[in-house]
């Protein structure tokens, strides 16, 4: 039966011809085919309306003037139709030059910023699917579609009024096609310096959109040239360039608030002659890893500590004021920059060898500003005491932790781990099993059997008081080899969880199951083990069976 099947399954398909490859290619379609279209916001309005079409040229003089690279969705969509683009990175390049646009142009709680922010994410979360180059490179981002070259000089841009047409108007051939196709051939007049040199009168004429070439000249009464290095932190509209505001701007004179902007704009403005040097922690790695969100508890990038300095929290407009008012502080929070890339990525690859580097280049600029920028005085408490009553003498603590043969139960990272059965599951004879730290060694290898009928545990760490201790640790827990998240706590009443308790939630399989509790905690400062390393690590294997129920 299955080979007559078979056969007439076969026969059908030769049937078709040639169309059969045809039939089961794949081709993508239009933006609408993504829903990019009918895309909405939580109270149910379109998001892409505002990016179907370009903004009237007539009522938004402003906009073209500032714009140097107008793009819609039916000017992409077009482009698609013409097979213009070589990959899906292009077509991705070209999305995000139309949000960047958006957000260039309006402001941060506009409705088109927002709206441009929501398109960015379904971009992303499609892209970063389908895209090959992302399975290709791991660290592969996709930049916007570069502005096209500009010949002018600063002067020329900055020049006055009398001069006629405004030269941030003009747009390379490519944005003219694309304004003509949406019926502006009437205002394709603009700078055709990116064609030729500015005094090419001659200049060549498209058959099908013809454009007039205004020269312009110097005339009397023009601004003197501006240097080269002022001209790079200015754009085309006048305004600072991202990240430039500091550029050339030395520490002595700049405010606690100034130099701590400074040293973060100098980490991403730093360029290997290509692009940013540090480009891989200017924004945090796509939430499709996973795994990575799941082992770092605090990721950082140097995006989210510029917000950060510069009071940005969530949607909030900029406050100015850093959420840091220490150096010690700063460094602190800054630090988990190339603490994070050590922990997650091996010793001797790239990411780990940059996060060395981005630490070094980030000392450097930090005793630079120190040098030059005091911290404000820090606030003092003052203690109020009744007259005649003697102040006790209280030694002061001195937090020890003790190393090398000595460690005892007290010195445990993870003092025990309790295995119980999950809170949801309702059953008379709960499961628990609580595991102690091991009174010498720092890992532990353990078999357990555990009754078939819960599947489903709770795991329950106890750790030291790390915080109390000032020491930083990470905690992370696999199964089967794969990550765990940290759940929500459920309570249990006969069982109460203890204060600030960290859990995770299992599921188990009939098999030998693999349970993996790593703890890694950061010495405090100043002390060392006996081989140099500055923390402990303390880690905790279970194999855990689960048996079979038999009726």
């Amino acid at each position: 039966m299955d080979n007559k099947r078979k056969a007439s399954s076969a026969g059908a398909g030769f049937a078709d011809g040639d169309d059969r490859a045809g039939k089961r290619q794949k081709l993508p379609g239009p933006p609408s085919d993504y829903n990019l279209m009918q895309g909405e916001s939580y109270d149910g309005r379109l998001v892409a309306s505002y990016f179907e079409d370009l903004v009237p040229r007539e009522t938004n003089p402003e906009y073209y003037n500032r714009i140097r690279m107008p793009i819609s969705l039916k000017i992409i969509e077009q482009k698609l139709r013409n097979q213009e683009f070589k990959n899906l990175s292009e077509l991705e390049s070209y999305f995000k030059r139309m949000v960047t646009n958006a957000k260039e142009f309006y402001p941060k709680n506009s409705e088109v910023f927002e709206d441009a922010e929501r398109v960015r994410k379904a971009l992303s979360n499609y892209m970063t699917k389908t895209n090959p180059a992302y399975k290709l490179n791991p660290r592969y981002s996709c930049q916007a579609t570069p502005l096209p070259s500009d010949t002018q000089t600063a002067a020329e841009e900055a020049r006055a009024p009398e001069n006629g047409t405004d030269g941030a108007q003009g747009e390379d051939e490519k944005a003219n096609g694309e304004e003509a196709a949406q019926g502006d051939e009437e205002d394709a007049e603009g700078d055709e310096g990116d064609e030729g040199e500015e005094g090419d009168e001659g200049g060549e004429e498209d058959d099908e959109n013809p454009k007039r070439i205004i020269l312009k000249r110097k005339g009397p009464g023009r601004p003197p040239r501006a240097g080269s290095e002022q001209a790079r932190k200015f754009d085309k509209s006048g305004r600072v360039k991202a990240d430039h505001e500091y550029e050339g701007v030395p520490y002595k004179g700049l405010s606690f608030q100034q130099a701590q902007e400074k040293i973060v704009e100098e980490l991403i403005r730093k360029s290997d002659g290509s692009g940013p040097y540090f480009l891989d922690f200017i924004n945090l790695p796509a939430r499709t890893y996973k795994d990575y969100f799941a082992v770092i508890t605090s990721p950082l990038s140097l995006k989210g500590l510029q917000k950060l300095v510069k009071g940005i929290h969530g949607r909030q407009p900029a406050t100015g004021v850093s959420d840091f008012k220490s150096w010690a502080a700063f460094e602190e929070k800054a630090s988990l920059l190339w603490t994070n890339a050590h922990f997650y990525n091996e010793e001797g690859s790239v990411i780990h060898s940059l996060a060395t580097e981005l630490k070094e280049c980030f000392e450097k600029e930090l005793n630079e500003a120190k040098a030059q920028v005091q911290e404000p005085p820090q606030p003092k408490i003052k203690l109020k005491m009744t007259p005649g009553q003697e102040t006790p003498v209280v030694g002061s603590k001195k937090i020890t932790i003790h190393v090398g043969g000595s460690r005892g139960l007290a010195d445990s990272l993870m003092p025990s781990v309790v295995i119980r059965t999950h809170p949801s599951v309702v059953m008379d004879h709960r499961f628990r099993l609580e595991i102690p730290a091991h009174p010498k060694e720092a890992q532990q290898n353990l078999a357990i059997h555990i009754p078939g009928q819960h599947s489903r545990l709770q795991l329950i760490p106890r750790l030291a008081p790390f915080e109390q201790q000032g020491r930083s640790y990470r905690l992370f827990v696999t199964v089967n080899g794969q990550m765990v998240g940290r759940a929500t706590p459920l309570p249990v009443a006969d069982d109460p969880l203890p204060v600030n308790a960290v859990v995770f939630d299992l599921s188990l399989q009939h098999i030998t199951n693999i349970i993996g509790i790593t703890v890694i905690a950061a010495l405090p400062k100043g002390q060392r083990l006996p081989n140099g390393s500055d923390c402990e690590v303390e880690k905790l294997v279970i194999n855990a069976q689960l048996l079979r129920v038999y009726s």
